[in-house]
Parts: C-alpha cells; structure tokens; sequence
C-alpha cells in the first residue's frame, strides 16, 4: 500500500509514542487498511495531544470499571468523602443529569472516557485498574450469580419502573445471555437421568455454559476482554462516539498493528488520570487519592440521603449491589434538603470506610450464597466460585484468558507503577496517611463502628490489604 500523508497523520492524531512504530516510523501503519486509518484518525482527534488543566475541586470523575471493586472505591470511600451539597445525581451508565449545575462535584458511572464530552473540561478522572484474569473470572462469575436468582420458585420480573443490575452496561446484555443459558440447561436437566459425579466443576458443568465456551463467545469479545483498555479510550459497545463501533472491528479484524496503537493511546491517557488505582492494592489505593486530593483520612464522613421513594428489601439490595445504581423516578427525593451538617457522621472517614466494605462483604457473600444455592445437583453438590476454585483452574485456560486480554495486561502493570510511584511521591512529601484498622469484634458483626474520633488515631501505621470480590 504507497504510503500517504494520511499515514503520517495517524500517527501524529492517536499520538502513538510506542517503541515499535518509533523505530519502524510509517511502517508501523504498512499492514493497516485505509479504512481503518480513518477510523484511528478520528479516534485520534477524540483525545487532546496535549494534558489539559484538572480542577478535581471543581468535579471528580470516577471511570468505574465493572469488577474493579468499583462499588468498593466510589460508595464506601468516595461518596462518604463528598459532602451530599457536591455529590452530583446518582448515574450509572445513562448521565440523566445537567453535570453544570452548582455543586456537582463527584460523578461515577460505567461510561467509558467518551462521557468526558458532557463534563466540565477541567474534570478529573480516577479509576480502579484489576489483573485480567481475575477481572475475567469475576466477571462470569458474576454473571452466573445474578442469572441463578431467575431459577427460584417464586422469581418475578425486575420493576419496570426502577434500576437494577440488568438495566446496567455490561450487565444489561451478558445477564440476559446467562440467564438463557441457565434456565435453557434447567430444562434440559428435568429430561435427563441423574448421574452420581466425583465432584462438581465450577467452571465446567450441566448448569450453564463453561467458562473456557464463554471466553471465547463473541459476546465476551465485544464486552469482556481487554475491556478495560477499551474503557479507558472511549470505544467501548456502550460509547458516547459513532466512530468507537469502526474502530473495534479494525481491532479485530487487524488485530496486531492495531492493537500497538490503541494500547499506546490507553497509556498516554492513563497517565493524564489524577488517579489509578488498583482491586489488589485496595486500601493503598483509597490512601493515595485520599492524599492527592489532600484530604485527611482522619476528616469527616457523610452519609447517604434517605431515599422516601419505597422500595422493597429485595429491590433495595438489588440497587445496593452496584453502588451508584438509581431510581430513575426518585431522582429529585435524593437531593439533600438539609444542611450537610445534618448527614455528618460521628465517625471519621476512614472508620466510615472500614464499616462500609465490611458490611459490603458480608451481604455479597450471603447474596452469592443464595444464588449458587440454586445451582445444586441432585446428590447435593452445590456451585461454589472462590479462592480455592480459581486455583484449581488448568493453567493452560489461565494462559488463554491472558492472552485474550493481552492490552489490559499491559495496562494493569503499568497502572500499578503509577500508583506505586504516586505513593512513593506522596510518602517523601509525608502527605500518605495509613488506614487504621478497625477493633476485631466490629470487623465480624459488622455494626456502625465505635470509635476513637481523637483524629491523632488516624496516624496508625499498621493496616491489611482490603481484596474486595467486586
């Protein structure tokens, strides 16, 4: 193909400034079609090739992206650090809001980073990075939690009229695709005899479609792999732009050339971030923004507007399993109508955060027990996701995922760089405070914690990795 000053405009729009195409100059483009170029070029255009001015006092974007402990990071911690007076109306992945009214400061949603075309241009973005494989597996197994909800006896369709999980990109196409595959396996299973098994595979079984069939389904393509990378450019399935559908079908259809240039531009990006975060690095996470944003651990909590919009228990805990998630008809009750000072908390951040995840996890493991409940063979063998599941998974299936997500692999490692060099900064210029712990009898009931408000006790040093499912 002769090259063009096209060529050299592709390179120039996405500001690719990786090794590769440095060294072979335009012959980094010589396999990408013509086609495709124009869809980088526009893809380019998308992104300012210069940094741009940041005001997180004036709003704080939080990209949250799904199975990240997201709901970890942006309720427990962020939305308890905010104020009500400057949180914006609750979104998810819909802005139903006019983000340029007075106040609005704090904003999470799955969006991707094309949302930033209705925020202030000065907003900050933070978010939370995870490995790809565990992101993967969380991710179906997830799916199949919520899709095993559907198998009980008196199981009824969601409201119409609230949000819940499958009203929620990517839940709103992967659930529903789940949720056939199990109650289409529940049928099947009543036609047939039963079998006495040595042990029920997690990730291989009767119930719904394997694990090693769903990576490599083109559902989990489009909404799955390297999804994160995806996210952070703005051409996710559930883009703000036309061109992000163009461009993912150059990615798979060229998929090497192609892939050096988007990761190139996912890493210039990610380093534009106020903040990047880690699932694995949750606590260290949470202090390096805490500290970024200058705002003391050990300062106050605020807690959630009551909802008078009524609700039932079980629509209630569907809302609070995904953070952010709103009642679109009770958006005006949301908004405080007291002073800030009413919503203060006794106890300070770090505490509120502490209390938080802590009931956070109790509720996800019995919510999860429940579901896999309904997954249960005829001799008794019931489906069970965790630790020791995922460890026993053939290496070879592992290798696999990895590959699939070979971009977000990169970008998770060089997240994680960032984020120990952002504490390694904010250690030197002795801004990094420590998350206490809270007393053991709290951590296991789980019960609003009694604290020590005497901000001195903020200063302790010792601390445990939160690891959050989400």
């Amino acid at each position: 193909m002769p090259y063009s000053r096209k060529t050299s405009v592709v390179i120039t729009a996405i500001t690719v400034c990786c090794a590769i195409c440095q060294a072979r100059g335009q012959q980094g483009l010589e396999n990408i079609s013509e086609e495709c170029q124009k869809a980088l070029v526009s893809l380019g255009r998308r992104h300012p090739a210069q940094s741009v001015p940041i005001n997180p006092e004036h709003m704080l974007y939080f990209l949250h992206i799904p199975r990240t402990a997201g709901r970890t990071f942006g309720v427990c911690f962020l939305k308890q650090a905010w104020a009500p007076s400057r949180r914006c109306k609750k979104s998810y992945d819909v802005l139903r809001l006019n983000t340029s009214v007075p106040g609005c400061g704090l904003l999470s949603s799955h969006d991707d980073y094309s949302v930033l075309q209705h925020l202030p241009t000065d907003a900050a973005i933070a978010t939370q990075l995870r490995d790809p494989v565990d992101r993967v597996l969380s991710m179906y197994e997830f799916a199949v939690e919520v899709a095993a909800r559907q198998l009980r006896p008196n199981a009824t369709q969601p409201d119409p009229t609230k949000m819940d999980t499958r009203k929620v990109w990517p839940w709103s196409i992967l659930i529903p695709f789940m949720e056939q595959e199990v109650q289409g396996r529940a049928a099947t299973r009543k036609h047939e005899e039963d079998t006495q098994r040595s042990c029920l595979d997690p990730y291989n079984n009767e119930f719904v479609i394997s694990l090693a069939d769903f990576i490599e389904h083109p559902l989990a393509r489009e909404l799955v792999h390297d999804g994160q990378t995806l996210q952070v450019l703005g051409i996710t399935t559930y883009s703000h732009w036309k061109l992000a559908g163009p461009v993912r079908q150059c990615l798979h259809r060229e998929p090497p050339p192609i892939q050096q240039l988007l990761l190139s531009l996912a890493l210039k990006e990610l380093r534009r971030f106020l903040h990047v975060g880690l699932t694995e690095m949750l606590d260290e996470s949470v202090e390096a923004l805490a500290a970024t944003l200058k705002m003391p651990i050990n300062g106050p909590a605020w807690r959630n507007v009551p909802n008078t919009t009524a609700q039932s228990d079980e629509a209630a805990d569907r809302a609070d399993e995904e953070g952010f998630l709103e009642q679109p008809h009770s958006q005006v009750s949301q908004q405080p109508t007291e002073p800030d000072s009413a919503y203060l908390q006794e106890a300070p951040l770090w505490a509120a955060y502490r209390w938080c995840t802590a009931r956070a996890r109790k509720k996800n493991a019995v919510r999860k027990q429940k579901a896999l409940a309904l997954l249960t063979t005829p001799d008794g063998q019931q489906l069970q996701f965790g630790h020791e599941a995922r460890a026993n998974l053939d290496p070879k299936l592992i290798a696999r995922i990895r590959e699939l997500n070979s971009m977000d692999d990169i970008l998770h490692q060089v997240g994680k760089d960032l984020l120990l060099t952002r504490r390694k900064d904010l250690h030197a210029a002795h801004r990094l405070q420590r998350l206490p712990q809270l007393p053991a009898r709290e951590q296991q009931t789980c019960t609003q914690p009694t604290v020590n408000t005497d901000r001195e006790a903020a200063g302790d040093e010792s601390k445990e990795t939160t690891r959050d499912e989400l």
